[in-house]
């Protein structure tokens, strides 16, 4: 596999030089992969912190980068009968292929032509010429297994490097924006949409087809195959046998990266998990680069140390690319250094607000455009995305030709969606004295309309305290309902009622605690409900033109979906079994205020004041809801 070409690479402000393969490097000069360069990792994070521009391309490289690091020393330090055990299921699956899937067969001989079709059968003697294959091939490997290393090599770093490539606009907000907007169409009945709300389902189809996966996912997998097969198509019908082993490697490569995103089977779904995973090459590249481009000084993970000695292992029938259990420090580390992230930066009370505020501005729009008879139904003709908000999901609509796809794709960046709102603004909403307005004009000129009444833990706690302090649990009455499983919990809201300050500091806040409760009651919704309808009563009562409560569900350890494995001797051990981290995470989570809220004031409001009447609302409220509770029992 001995190679004469240079290698290609690229440089990067965290990972220094990146290396990258020849379709690496055609898939990073595409335009529709350049559109990463437009769109913001962490939304309106910069409007708070304003050196936070990470885009969402530098990151993909970055994953890139550490995913293929991740296989490379897991397979280095794996044992041979595990190794030869996983190549061997990589060969089985590609015989699979061949022998069962006459589409794929079809596909390679549309595109191979007669003459090298047959090649196929014999993939294993396959010469690949690429410097970073022979770069990143150790010596462990053995020769009827070097075609499957190369393969799930390119593989695992496609789909790191193409893991974002569908992320709309300011990312995760346009996202939210767009599922509200398809929630509240999908209600109105078929008979009485119009053509405007009949062209937005049809355009976000393949989200109603599969509500569990994100949208950005499902738009990603698609954009992904068809980027990488026009890659192949480009390059031509093969003339030599080189020319024809490098398009079957490409064809297999597609197909495998389009089954690894939907997880097909277990061989896919183990692969998955350097990407998606507790400590997964995406996660370890925004970890550090978030934090440092915001102006945080935490230092660096210790990438060397974690993934030098990662492991390929097997966990009864899946294999399992697995930390050491000698980097039990740093694996700590990582995961301390994610809650750090999310804490100061990511549920900072300025970047949830003006996130908050972004989502409803587009929601806004969106509405009025849907609903608006006097504006003409859009439909692309020219390839340029519409400058309304109706080009956010007209972009991503299917068609035929790849040309218009990624002709409306490139376009489709924050650059696009901040001249539709600035649009919007001066033409419709300028001289309205509407709720829009305001919004629009806090996110687009930084002057602030909403006060912030909960920024930190000291303001929730003062309205913690409170709620504490006037709250009553019938224990009893519980019990006789619900069974002396759930004394425990009980008890403990019943002694953090009478030792407030000493519960605290163990437990956290007393609110975050008794949503628990409701949450395992399966009343979780309406905890929440009845906090939002509270606040906003209570806020209504001083004159102000707006209310904003938003609760911070989306707070977690990082350790629920996927819990972490550790290596010990060819042993499995889990995390929580060798540290504490779990719980330590769950308490710093529980000292976390369980919701913010924004106003916009009419008069100046007495904070103390407000934050008072908060509480004593709150306590009111939930107490009844306790008691409605105790009633059904």
């Amino acid at each position: 596999m001995n190679s004469s070409k240079k290698i290609n690479q690229i440089s990067d402000s965290l990972h220094g030089t990146i290396l990258l393969s020849n379709i690496e490097k055609n898939i990073i000069s595409t335009q529709a992969f350049n559109r990463l360069h437009n769109v913001l990792q962490n939304s309106t994070a910069y409007l708070t912190f304003p050196s936070n521009k990470t885009k969402r391309f530098e990151h993909s490289l970055g994953t890139m980068h550490l995913g293929s690091m991740m296989y490379y020393h897991s397979i280095i330090n794996a044992n041979e009968e595990i190794r030869d055990s996983f190549f061997s299921s990589i060969n089985q699956t590609i015989n699979n292929i061949i022998s069962i899937d006459g589409t794929f067969v079809e596909l390679l001989r549309v595109s191979l032509g007669e003459n090298f079709v047959e090649l196929i059968n014999s993939y294993k003697d396959f010469k690949i010429d690429d410097p970073l294959y022979t770069r990143l091939t150790p010596s462990v490997i053995k020769p009827e297994y070097g075609f499957s290393y190369i393969l799930v090599l390119q593989v695992v770093r496609l789909a790191a490097l193409l893991h974002d490539i569908g992320h709309p606009p300011f990312s995760h907000i346009a996202e939210s924006a767009i599922k509200d907007l398809w929630l509240k169409i999908i209600q109105i009945p078929e008979s009485k949409r119009n053509a405007k709300h009949r062209l937005f389902l049809e355009s976000t189809k393949f989200y109603g087809d599969d509500e569990r996966s994100q949208l950005h996912e499902q738009i990603g997998q698609r954009i992904a195959s068809r980027m990488i097969k026009s890659i192949i198509t480009m390059m031509g019908s093969p003339s030599t046998v080189l020319e024809a082993h490098l398009k079957i490697f490409y064809w297999f490569v597609d197909y495998f990266v389009t089954n690894v995103y939907s997880e097909k089977n277990s061989i896919f779904s183990d692969l998955h998990r350097l990407i998606d995973s507790s400590i997964d090459c995406d996660r370890l590249d925004y970890i550090t680069r978030d934090m440092r481009n915001s102006g945080f000084s935490f230092g660096s993970i210790e990438y060397d140390r974690l993934i030098s000695s990662m492991i390929l292992t097997k966990n009864g029938e899946n294999f399992l690319f697995c930390q050491s259990i000698t980097t039990l420090s740093t694996v700590e580390d990582f995961f301390q250094r994610r809650w750090q992230l999310y804490k100061n930066l990511v549920f900072h009370h300025r970047v949830i607000k003006t996130d908050n505020l972004l989502q409803k501005v587009i929601v806004a729009l969106g509405n009025y455009y849907l609903n608006d008879a006097s504006k003409p139904l859009v439909i692309i003709n020219n390839e340029a995305l519409p400058m309304d908000i109706s080009g956010l999901w007209l972009a991503i609509k299917e068609v035929v030709s790849n040309q218009k796809y990624f002709n409306a794709l490139i376009q489709w960046d924050d650059s696009w969606l901040l001249t539709v709102l600035r649009r919007s603004f001066f033409e419709v909403f300028q001289n309205q004295e509407s709720i829009i307005r305001y919004q629009m004009e806090e996110l687009l000129s930084n002057r602030k309309y909403y006060r912030s009444m909960i920024k930190r833990m000291d303001a929730f706690l003062e309205v913690d305290k409170i709620v504490a302090r006037n709250f009553v649990i019938n224990v009893d009455n519980i019990l006789n309902t619900l069974g002396e499983s759930w004394k425990p919990l009980l008890e403990k809201l019943n002694e953090q009622i009478k030792n407030y300050q000493q519960e605290f500091l163990v437990n956290g806040f007393f609110l975050v605690n008794l949503k628990t409760f409701f949450a395992t009651l399966g009343q979780e919704n309406v905890f929440y409900d009845t906090i939002e309808k509270t606040i906003e009563e209570i806020t209504c009562r001083h004159g102000t033109l707006d209310c904003v409560v938003v609760f911070n569900k989306k707070l977690k350890t990082g350790l629920e979906k996927y819990p972490p494995f550790l290596c010990q001797a060819e042993k499995l051990v889990k995390l929580e079994e060798v540290s504490r981290l779990k719980t330590d995470l769950t308490l710093s989570h529980r000292a976390f205020p369980l919701f913010f809220i924004y106003i916009m004031e009419s008069e100046p409001l007495d904070h103390a004041s407000y934050l008072n009447e908060i509480g004593n609302g709150l306590a009111g409220s939930l107490k009844t809801l306790m008691e409605k509770f105790e009633n059904k029992s």
